[in-house]
């Protein structure tokens, strides 16, 4: 089995990879499948939150999305802390269903209070090709209904 630290470690930076081997959370939830929860004490002696979530892509793959409330977690960057809860989620397996094959990514969600790596994650994600409406183009939901109902009334 592929764990997480093989898939997503090369994202981190040595020295955090280091420190989150000396790192154990303190709690570690898992309220739904494809969620983890955990409470994680800093370097500093402050009490850090991480959550993680899973979710597919949909054109296969799966993306491992990352709140942490370090410093480095508030502006979007890897840190000792997430890596430390990656390394407990991996000896726990509380996400091992995740098959050998599928592509993983790592989204680190940079908090509201960062404005700028908030905003510029904000304009990535609005910027989907594949949702994007040719210009006057209607609504499939609303066309969908009347025609299904007129093709069925005239083979009646």
């Amino acid at each position: 089995m592929k764990t997480l630290e093989k898939r997503l470690f090369h994202l981190f930076a040595p020295a955090d990879v280091a420190r989150a081997r000396s790192i154990t959370p303190a709690a570690v939830a898992c309220p739904r499948v494809g969620q983890v929860r955990a409470s994680v004490a800093g370097d500093d002696g402050a009490e850090h939150e991480v959550r993680l979530e899973l979710s597919a892509h949909r054109r296969g793959g799966m993306t491992l999305e990352s709140h942490c409330t370090t410093a480095a977690g508030r502006a979007g960057r890897p840190c000792a802390v997430l890596a430390a809860v990656l390394l407990e989620v991996d000896r726990r397996g509380l996400l091992s269903s995740i098959h050998e094959q599928t592509p993983l990514t790592l989204d680190i969600v940079a908090s509201e209070e960062t404005g700028a790596a908030a905003a510029d994650t904000a304009a990535d994600t609005d910027t989907d090709t594949d949702t994007a409406e040719a210009p006057g183009a209607a609504d499939p939901r609303d066309a969908a209904g009347p025609i299904r109902a007129g093709r069925r009334g005239s083979q009646r």
